[in-house]
C-alpha cells in the first residue's frame, strides 16, 4: 500500500480534526504525521516505515488532561507499538468500551441515587431511564 499522501507536519500546521500520529525518534524529537483515512491504515503504514527503535510507540488521537489550577498532567490517547494489528486495536477498543458503559452506568446509578434522596422517586426514575 503506498503511503505518499501521509506527510510529516509541525505541531502548529495540524489541521483542524484530522487524524494525526505523534512519536518520537531517536533524538527523543516530536515527529506528527497527518493524512491518515482511518487507524487501520495508520497500523499499517506504521508496521511498513516505523522502525520500532525510534521510539516505544505512536500516540493517536486523544487530548490532554488539565487539572483545576489549569496544568496540563497526562495525554489520555491510544497508543500504538511496533507489531500491533487492526484486530488487536478493535479487541482493545471493544474491551475499553465496555468498561466505558459500566462505568457510565455506575455514574449515572451514584447519580440517580441522589437525585432520589434529593428530589424523590421520580428523579430517580428520571436519570435510570424508567
Amino acid at each position: 500500500m503506498p503511503f505518499a499522501h501521509i506527510t510529516a507536519v509541525a505541531e502548529a500546521d495540524i489541521p483542524y480534526k484530522a487524524c494525526a500520529a505523534w512519536t518520537y525518534n531517536k533524538q527523543d524529537e516530536l515527529q506528527i504525521y497527518v493524512g491518515f483515512s482511518s487507524t487501520r491504515e495508520l497500523i499499517e503504514w506504521m508496521n511498513s516505515t516505523v522502525d520500532d527503535t525510534d521510539g516505544d510507540g505512536i500516540c493517536i488521537s486523544g487530548e490532554w488532561e488539565i487539572d483545576d489550577t489549569g496544568d496540563m498532567y497526562d495525554f489520555d490517547g491510544w497508543e500504538l507499538n511496533a507489531g500491533d494489528t487492526w484486530a488487536g486495536f478493535k479487541q482493545q477498543c471493544r474491551k475499553f468500551l465496555k468498561q466505558l458503559e459500566r462505568d457510565n452506568d455506575d455514574w449515572r446509578m451514584a447519580v440517580a441515587m441522589e437525585e432520589g434522596m434529593l428530589n424523590g422517586i421520580d428523579s430517580y426514575n428520571d436519570w435510570m431511564g424508567c
